[in-house]
């Protein structure tokens, strides 16, 4: 999975906003961010700032929760925040649509 960071995620989005004409410090603050902001889908192993947070059981298989904490730690030795994910959004696959949208979920982490 860690291959699937860094500049191998960052290269299409730069690409695209180029050739959409945005303008170079654009392009260098989103490739800034994505560098040192990761967001980990399915996992929620957190490293940022003081805060160091493992789960191992979040990801099933255990193979894939522990690779998940791994994949945390590297990131962080290189200098990035690592946010896990708190809540799962849920699919309505009959419709390829979430079955809730950003403000519900927003109260069902902070209810």
């Amino acid at each position: 999975d860690i291959l699937w960071f860094g500049q191998k995620s960052i290269d299409p989005v730069t690409l695209t906003l180029k050739e959409f004409g945005f303008k170079e410090d654009a392009v260098n603050y989103v490739t800034y961010t994505m560098w040192n902001n990761i967001r980990l889908p399915f996992s929620n192993n957190w490293r940022v700032g003081p805060i160091s947070h493992d789960c191992y059981p979040c990801t099933v298989p255990a193979k894939s929760g522990s690779n998940g904490v791994e994949l945390a730690k590297a990131l962080s030795s290189e200098g990035a925040h690592v946010y896990g994910w708190d809540m799962e959004w849920n699919m309505d696959y009959n419709i390829n649509r979430y079955r809730y949208g950003g403000q519900t979920l927003f109260y069902r982490l902070n209810p």
